[in-house]
């Protein structure tokens, strides 16, 4: 197999042929209704993310003509091609509309049907980046006009592709994709829940609508300087910066945090102001008010502060940046940043050491819950982005 260039790197068993290369014209037919009898309303629009979408949804606004008479109208199971080129995807997007039964596009858009070829294997194909390469070689060069691929309907349709000789392997490359995609949309709502779930949590039990079972003495309400200590960052001089792991952990800010914990990524000789292994880094520069936690002794850079707090604090800290409190310190600034004085004075409601103790477990396991799906979402995706680099031509 490795000796014929047009065959995958990864393969289901039984399947040894060489794949077939075609130009899409010859397994597609293009689209150019129009919507003359106004069939329908919905206007479409590409997202590479989520694929063809409602304006309204995607945009919060529509943003087609008024008159979509002279749109293309595409049906359900159709392909379109945006060739707006966006982050991470030079060439545009081609993807089939699943979820309507049918829209209307621009017609700067080129609409097509698949012609003996499985559906859901193009799909996959078009999700990978197998076809970037036709269409770099396809468009003028050095061409684009108003965001757009500067590429004909018949050049992108002679764009060669390379398919499976057999409908059967076509069908497994797309069931298997197709079933990735399920699991990490399924991952993905839990995910989502876990965390509206938590955020809830949190609201509830902060404002004390909920109290935790066997605790009833009022809580009590000082300034957070008051009750933690609280260390403002000083950037070492820059010519002190390296990528030696033997020197000092420099934390500047929130590009050195991630998932909520210190990630190691520049050094310093130099030691300026210090936190300590279980300290909380709080961001005091855009974005303001990110909180996270550091597992090692770190030099604090005058991006973030450190906090000597519990788990509580650490909670409440989130809690007061999901409800934007570090905003009315920084609007109308040119540089969003908060000081000294803002955080020394945030107002900070507590219970009792015992209560807590028991509403940071509480909120701490909600957080365990929602890193490890969000880490089974990344391996998974980490599966897929594998998958689409080896299964095909």
């Amino acid at each position: 197999m490795a000796e014929n260039k047009n065959v995958p790197r990864v393969r289901f068993s039984g399947f040894n042929d060489a794949w077939e290369q075609r130009k899409l014209k010859d397994v597609t037919n293009r689209i150019t209704r129009k919507n003359k009898n106004l069939e329908s309303k919905l206007a479409l629009t590409i997202s590479a993310q989520d694929g063809l979408i409602d304006q309204n949804k995607f945009f919060d606004k529509t943003i087609a003509s008024k008159d979509v008479s002279n749109y293309y109208l595409i049906e359900n199971g159709e392909f379109a091609y945006n060739k707006s080129y966006s982050n991470g995807y030079p060439f545009g997007a081609i993807k089939r509309l699943d979820n309507y039964k049918a829209g209307v596009l621009s017609t700067l858009y080129i609409v097509f049907e698949l012609n003996d070829v499985n559906s859901q294997f193009m799909v996959s194909y078009f999700n990978s980046t197998f076809w970037h390469y036709q269409i770099y070689l396809n468009a003028a060069e050095g061409a684009r006009n108003h965001g757009l691929l500067n590429i004909s309907s018949d050049d992108f349709f002679n764009s060669k592709i390379s398919l499976p000789n057999e409908n059967l392997e076509q069908i497994k490359i797309g069931n298997i994709n197709k079933k990735l995609d399920v699991t990490i949309a399924s991952n993905q709502r839990k995910l989502d829940s876990l965390k509206s779930v938590k955020k809830s949590l949190m609201q509830k039990i902060f404002d004390q609508t909920w109290r935790l079972q066997g605790f009833t003495d009022p809580w009590e309400q000082r300034k957070l300087g008051q009750i933690v200590k609280i260390t403002m960052g000083q950037s070492p001089d820059s010519t002190n910066y390296t990528k030696d792991s033997n020197d000092y952990i420099l934390v500047q800010g929130n590009s050195d945090m991630e998932n909520g914990k210190v990630r190691p990524r520049v050094w310093t000789t130099q030691v300026t102001k210090t936190a300590d292994r279980g300290d909380l880094i709080l961001s005091v520069r855009a974005p303001v008010g990110d909180v996270g936690k550091t597992d090692y002794d770190v030099v604090l850079g005058r991006g973030v502060a450190s906090i000597k707090g519990n788990e509580y604090i650490f909670q409440y800290l989130r809690m007061l940046n999901i409800n934007g409190y570090w905003a009315k310190f920084i609007t109308g600034s040119t540089f969003e940043s908060i000081n000294s004085k803002d955080i020394n004075s945030a107002q900070v409601r507590y219970p009792v050491v015992q209560e807590q103790n028991k509403i940071g477990t509480l909120l701490e396991k909600a957080d365990q819950a929602i890193a490890s799906n969000q880490f089974k979402i990344d391996k998974l995706k980490e599966i897929k982005k594998w998958l689409m680099q080896s299964m095909f031509v």
